[in-house]
C-alpha cells in the first residue's frame, strides 16, 4: 500500500516544484548569455562627475568596472536563490 503511495505524493511534490525549477534553470541559461557590449556604456557623467572630467578611455575603464561588477552581483543573487532553493528541496525530505 504504502509502494503506490510514494510515487504519487513524489509526482505531486515534483509538479509543485516545477515551475521555480523552470525559472531558475532559465535564469541559469539567460546568465550564461550575458556579456558587455561595449557600444551600451554607462553614462557617467550623470552620476560620478570626477570621473567624466579624466577622459573617454578612463570612463570606459569606470564604466567596464562597474558593467562587470554589476553583473556579478546579478550572478551571485541568482545563484543564491538557486542555492536555497537546493537547500529547501534536501532539507524537505518527503520522497
Amino acid at each position: 500500500m504504502l509502494d503506490n503511495v510514494l510515487p504519487t505524493v513524489q509526482k505531486f511534490i515534483l509538479q509543485i516544484f516545477y515551475p521555480v525549477t523552470n525559472y531558475l534553470n532559465s535564469a541559469l541559461q539567460y546568465l550564461d548569455q550575458v556579456q558587455i557590449q561595449p557600444a551600451r556604456a554607462l553614462k557617467l557623467d550623470y552620476f560620478l562627475g570626477p570621473i567624466s572630467v579624466l577622459g573617454p578611455e578612463w570612463r570606459a575603464l569606470v564604466g567596464a568596472i562597474i558593467g562587470c561588477l554589476l553583473i556579478l552581483f546579478t550572478a551571485f543573487v541568482v545563484r543564491g536563490i538557486y542555492n536555497l532553493y537546493l537547500l529547501f528541496k534536501t532539507g524537505v525530505k518527503w520522497w
